[in-house]
């Protein structure tokens, strides 16, 4: 959970099934307020194209976030993304 200017965020996901039933994670970004209720929830985004995946870090650098990623038995990976684009880019309009 990251401390933010308005109150907190995290990232968590939701199992669902694709059309042909295989198993799918989508990532959400949830905002809360200060007292931890929910404000806001994100579209679902993916950070890879694999069905599975895992987000393992969730780190605030600057003005960038960063998000560590780990499919099943491969090597983790770590992406960073500026924060506002990365918000703006999740954000349900």
């Amino acid at each position: 959970m990251l401390k933010t200017d308005f109150g907190y965020m995290t990232i968590t996901h939701i199992l669902d099934f694709d059309e042909l039933k295989r198993k799918r994670y989508n990532n959400f970004i949830v905002f809360y307020d200060n007292d931890l209720n929910v404000m806001k929830v994100s579209r679902p985004f993916k950070l890879s194209e694999r069905n599975i995946e895992f987000i393992t870090t969730f780190i605030e650098d600057g003005e960038d976030l960063l998000i560590g990623d780990t499919i099943m038995d491969e090597v983790p990976l770590l992406f960073r993304f500026n924060k506002q684009e990365l918000l703006e880019l999740v954000m349900c309009k």
